[in-house]
């Protein structure tokens, strides 16, 4: 928040209409600021108060922090998340940074967020109900802010009971039915285009290529 109001005396302290849980403060007569019930009850804020305009900074400031804190925890209330992703969404709603650290810091007090336990259980959900390759999953985990080391634990995690090469086998065999009618070279197109897309090396699209070269002698139509 750049500007604050200048000190004063406090002149009223009012409960919101809509918002129990809130109240106006009063300086000189005026409207000056909203607060969290909480927050006024912290700093004493009542009748006749003197504050100062750094009195008033502060105040404020923590009033930013929790309305903050409740946000974060709103977000979190939805699904998981990263600590990225919720930095992310603060910064975007206008917190300014210093806040939204002090944020970041509580929520990882409290337990809710944790970025090792969030890179495992979503490395596992990923692959149980959309299956991609190690690459993929390791991607999108450094895009949530999860590091390189802790991606890569979190992958060979997931990995521990799955083979890359039976997956992409499995996720072909769903595919290859819909392009019987394809000229070879148009399957194998295809076939590549989609395994890339899921996140698979070469190798993997390499290894299926000579795998199902008999099928596509047998069930495909002829080079053309």
């Amino acid at each position: 928040m750049a500007q604050f109001p200048a000190g004063g005396t406090v002149t009223a302290v009012e409960p919101q209409k809509r918002r129990k849980n809130r109240v106006n403060v009063h300086i000189d007569g005026e409207f000056a600021f909203g607060l969290d019930r909480e927050v006024a009850e912290k700093y004493g804020i009542e009748q006749d108060r003197v504050l100062s305009r750094e009195e008033i900074r502060q105040i404020l400031e923590e009033e930013e922090y929790k309305r903050g804190l409740n946000r974060a925890f709103r977000i979190l209330a939805a699904r998981s998340r990263s600590e990225k992703e919720v930095r992310d969404r603060l910064l975007e709603a206008g917190y300014p940074e210093v806040i939204t650290e002090k944020i970041i810091a509580r929520c990882r007090e409290l337990g809710f967020l944790n970025d090792a336990e969030f890179a495992y259980r979503f490395a596992e959900d990923r692959l149980r109900n959309r299956p991609m390759g190690r690459e993929m999953l390791k991607r999108e985990l450094l895009s949530r802010g999860i590091g390189e080391e802790l991606a890569a634990s979190a992958v060979d995690n997931a990995y521990a009971q799955t083979d890359e090469l039976e997956l992409a086998r499995d996720l072909i065999a769903r595919k290859i039915s819909r392009w019987q009618d394809e000229p070879k070279p148009k399957v194998r197109e295809k076939m590549a285009r989609f395994l890339i897309s899921r996140g698979f090396g070469w190798e993997i699209v390499q290894t299926l290529y000579h795998e199902i070269e008999s099928n596509l002698r047998d069930s495909l139509t002829d080079d053309r």
